[in-house]
């Protein structure tokens, strides 16, 4: 019942606003017609009864929503009027009198609010007692009214004409009334019935009966029903001459009554403002065609920019960044100093504080048109836990929020593309929110932007010794040299060269790529360059650079380069094996229609500048055929047709393109409509065929692309998404050949399975906070497997 208390307080604010702008607009149009006027305060009703509204960048409302429904659970109860002077005003003492006491055992307004719609309840029904209460006093008067004529009425008991009825409406009048005033009385009252006042006005009653805690809305109702009279006197008068003009002006101030309260019905005759109804009727003149055609104008005008709400969207959602709660779970914050060199680490955020953060109003239309060399002078970066597990949240890597001075206008930056700048609709808000995310700042120190680094332990060493003992034995007087390339999305490998005061040779570079190293590995080998002493952080220069065997690609430029500096020296950098790049699609068929299913995988190729993939089909975890194929740029896939043939189906836009598979003379062959060539006839002797047996190997069931591969040396690979090139890597054990455990390289996340009649079923785990895209209890169903021990 709260909620809904506030959803209608938040209507009533809403309404409120174009009682103003009909109170406005009713000066402009004093020589309009009057039932236009009418119309306007239908807009009233209207936006009083609908409970939600489409929005426009034409709307005037200042805040469709004033009071939040989580303002109950706030910590620091605001309302948003959308007028920053009224907001000034109001906050500080809400704040002041109802923030809640940390001592207490409830917010007041969880208190109040309850109260509050109880008392609303109570109003209604008063209301409405009122209204029948009243109804049925006026039917007992008239219990002995005759019949004059058709649906009139007189009676001893009438003390002025009035219509009372909602289905078949009747006139009553009083006995002693004269012929002439019989006459415009009659009149008037039967143009009420024809325009249906009689309906609007207990309609209007029952609105003012919902909205009763809204002086607004009694100024709204009790001006409404005097221009209903105006507009019913207009309709009459406008076909009659001076003298008759003067006549019904006479009747008015004849039957004239004083009205003690407001009522709901009936619609008397000279009830409502009779001294401002006789001025109107005398000075009546009949409005030109352009006073009308420019009034419904400025009517309708007035409907849209009223009925719609602010186009408005929020921070979370601009330009498509989708702030969701699961990615403001996994977030750690740093705010960036002015000098924009320099950052503070936050620390822990209190989840609703981040989610006000998300929800900041920003107007949907952009400032400017431009997107680079902007700067904002406050800004927050917002680095997911996760970012290196999770695919579905690494795009948020390293979002900045940049907030102008005035916290007016903001826009985002960081691994996409930055977004357009937009207005912020409250900025006291917004700074608000700045301000209370810095001050959760906990005492870890802060530094430069890049300077973060892990902890070196001697076991981490020795590992890594054994691994790569050349990159342990480099001259370190000129500094180091870090080469990064990339294989996939989000995979990237390095290797460590000395310093030198020339430039590498990409053949001495390519060196590098027979033992590559992850950014993980490598920050802890330069970490324990820094810990002995041999180098400086400054002496370490992170070089974006590109390798033969990767044909993954992308556009070596300084926008590149900087990414990957800064990548290497984040917190969480992206932990990834080199062994594997992923596969890019897997299916079971029979290739070389031997009666045997192979199992076919693709896989990226190994050159940098074309593209190319590996095709690899194996029988019982054993490669039987492989080739590497170049083609133009496109997404891969195997497709089974209609007929059961399998091909491999490649997509350039909305343009798919077939290609047959077989095998001919040992090697596998592609034949379709699309350019594909081989990249040399490889064959099972390449030196870029996997070496490692996949013994196992389980899709989702109902996906393509998402499931896991077991190895032969005790190693898995899994494909989060089946949208994504991100593999996940680590260690596998079996517990009773039943319970299949999978870890990560890191040792701090684990993905639990039951084998269950030849299927993998997921069992959820509350290990760290990492979130996989499925459920508990999805089923992973057998691709392929050996026959081997798996204990």
């Amino acid at each position: 019942m709260s909620e809904f208390f506030l959803s209608v307080i938040n209507m009533s604010i809403s309404a409120g606003w174009i009682v103003l702008a009909v109170l406005v607009l009713r000066l402009l149009l004093k020589k309009a017609p009057r039932w236009i006027t009418v119309l306007l305060w239908g807009i009233v009703g209207l936006r009083i009864v609908c409970p939600f509204s489409i929005e426009s960048v034409l709307s005037l409302i200042p805040s469709a929503q004033t009071v939040s429904p989580d303002i109950m659970l706030d910590r620091t109860p605001t309302v948003n009027t959308g007028v920053p002077m009224i907001n000034n005003a109001l906050n500080p003492v809400l704040v002041g009198s109802l923030a809640p006491d940390p001592m207490a055992s409830a917010n007041p307004l969880q208190i109040l609010i309850p109260v509050a719609a109880n008392l609303w309840i109570l109003g209604i029904i008063a209301m409405l007692i009122y209204t029948a209460v009243s109804y049925f006093k006026v039917k007992k008067r008239i219990g002995t009214a005759v019949l004059l004529r058709d649906n009139i009425y007189q009676s001893e008991r009438v003390a002025s004409p009035f219509v009372l009825g909602i289905i078949k409406p009747k006139i009553y009048l009083p006995f002693n009334m004269s012929e002439q005033d019989i006459t415009h009385v009659i009149a008037h009252e039967k143009a009420h019935i024809r325009r249906g006042d009689h309906l609007w006005k207990p309609l209007g009653f029952l609105l003012l009966s919902l909205h009763w805690f809204s002086p607004l809305m009694w100024v709204a109702y009790v001006i409404l029903c005097r221009d209903i009279e105006l507009a019913c006197d207009e309709k009459v008068i406008k076909e009659l001459d001076c003298e008759q003009k003067a006549d019904y002006s006479q009747a008015l101030l004849s039957c004239s009554v004083s009205r003690r309260s407001i009522a709901a019905c009936p619609l008397a005759f000279g009830e409502v403002a009779v001294k401002s109804r006789i001025k109107s009727v005398l000075n009546y003149k009949k409005p030109a065609f352009w006073v009308i055609v420019a009034a419904v104008v400025l009517s309708v005008a007035a409907a849209v920019c009223f009925l719609t709400n602010p186009a408005t969207t929020t921070l979370g959602n601009i330009e498509g960044a989708d702030l969701t709660d699961d990615i403001l779970d996994t977030t750690r914050i740093w705010a960036i100093r002015e000098n924009g060199e320099s950052y503070d680490f936050i620390g822990a955020v209190p989840h609703d504080l981040l989610r006000d953060l998300a929800n900041i109003r920003i107007s949907k239309r952009e400032v400017s048109k431009n997107r680079e060399n902007r700067k904002g002078t406050h800004s927050l970066v917002l680095h997911p836990r996760q970012t290196e597990f999770d695919p579905t949240s690494s795009a948020m890597l390293g979002i900045y929020i940049n907030f102008d001075e005035d916290f007016k206008t903001v826009f985002l930056d960081g691994d996409a593309e930055p977004t357009l700048t937009y207005k912020i609709k409250n900025p006291k808000e917004a700074k608000t929110i700045y301000e209370s995310i810095l001050a959760c700042k906990t005492e870890e120190p802060s530094g430069n932007i890049d300077s973060s680094i892990e902890a070196v332990t001697d076991k981490k060493i020795d590992s890594l010794k054994e691994k790569f003992p050349e990159y342990f034995s480099c001259q370190t007087s000129k500094g180091l040299e870090v080469y990064v390339w990339q294989m996939a999305h989000n995979v990237y490998n390095c290797g460590v060269m000395p310093g030198v005061n020339r430039v590498y040779q990409q053949q001495e570079l390519w060196k590098l790529a027979t033992n590559p190293a992850t950014l993980y590995e490598m920050r802890i080998i330069i970490a324990y360059y820094i810990a002995i002493g041999a180098v400086t952080k400054d002496e370490v220069a992170i070089i974006g650079t590109q390798m033969y065997h990767s044909s993954y690609a992308y556009t070596l430029d300084e926008r590149y380069k900087k990414r990957v500096r800064e990548l290497f020296w984040e917190d969480f950098p992206i932990i990834q094996n080199p062994k594997y790049t992923g596969y890019i699609a897997a299916a079971t068929f029979d290739i070389d229609k031997d009666g045997r299913d192979e199992q076919c995988t693709l896989g990226h190729g190994p050159t940098s500048g074309i593209y190319t993939f590996t095709f690899t089909a194996s029988e019982n975890g054993e490669p039987e055929y492989f080739n590497i194929f170049t083609t133009g740029y496109m997404a891969l896939s195997f497709e089974k047709l209609d007929s059961g043939e399998t091909v491999l189906s490649g997509q350039i836009g909305d343009d798919v393109k077939h290609m047959k598979i077989s095998v001919e003379n040992g090697n596998i062959v592609l034949d379709g409509d699309t350019y594909t060539s081989y990249w040399g006839e490889q064959g099972l002797d390449s030196p870029y065929i996997s070496r490692v047996k996949t013994i196992r190997s389980f899709d989702l069931e109902g996906t393509n692309m998402c499931g896991f591969s077991l190895y032969d040396d005790g190693t898995f690979s899994f494909t989060f998404s089946p949208v994504s090139s991100y593999l996940g890597f680590g260690n596998y054990t079996w517990d009773d050949e039943r319970h299949l455990t999978l870890q990560t390289f890191d040792e701090k996340y684990v993905i639990r399975f039951t084998y269950e009649n030849g299927e993998m079923v997921y069992h959820a785990t509350d290990d760290g906070v990492w979130k996989p895209p499925f459920d508990d209890g999805d089923v992973f169903t057998p691709q392929y497997y050996t026959e081997v021990e798996v204990k």
